[in-house]
């Protein structure tokens, strides 16, 4: 969970990537999956993929809002 300068780990980067077998690795290993960067965004605000909004939601992340329109999923 080490920060980067922009206030984001690794776990944050995977995810903005669309990395879903590196999140779920950090996770696995750790990682907090409630993190925030320095702009105070959470990870579910960067999850593109329902793959990996499911990764971040088996280790306790809240899923977004009902009106929030849901990632799609991918093939991996």
């Amino acid at each position: 969970n080490v920060n980067y300068n922009n206030g984001t780990t690794a776990l944050h980067e995977a995810v903005k990537r669309n990395d879903v077998q590196r999140v779920r690795l950090l996770l696995e290993y750790g990682a907090d999956p409630k993190s925030t960067d320095n702009k105070g965004k959470i990870l579910r605000r960067y999850a593109k993929n329902a793959d990996i909004m499911n990764a971040l939601m088996l280790k306790g992340v809240v899923p977004p809002p009902q009106n929030t329109p849901a990632p799609a999923a991918t093939t991996n």
